[in-house]
């Protein structure tokens, strides 16, 4: 369908667990493969396509979007980390 995991999940279930272990095994397992850079780029490209993609259900959009936005503070979150390790790094 062209459609993301976590995209074909929320169509079809509604546990926030299962939303919450999927995301984290979509993040981590792909951190470790491609690299905090890599990773960050490839995020951004993922999280704009939830976001535009258009979705007949508003339930489901309203889903979507809650997820775009937990997924822009996960991010956010992310760089607040990595610049932190690099100011400790500095001080080092």
């Amino acid at each position: 369908t062209g459609r993301l995991p976590i995209h074909v999940y929320m169509l079809r279930n509604r546990d926030p667990e299962c939303i919450r272990l999927l995301l984290q095994g979509m993040i981590q397992g792909r951190i470790h493969r491609v690299g905090l850079d890599n990773w960050k780029r490839e995020f951004r490209i993922m999280l704009q396509s939830m976001t535009d993609t258009y979705e007949r259900d508003f339930a489901t959009r309203d889903r979507l979007d809650i997820i775009c936005a937990e997924l822009q503070q996960y991010i956010h979150r992310a760089n607040l980390l990595e610049l932190a390790v690099w100011k400790a790094s500095c001080l080092l």
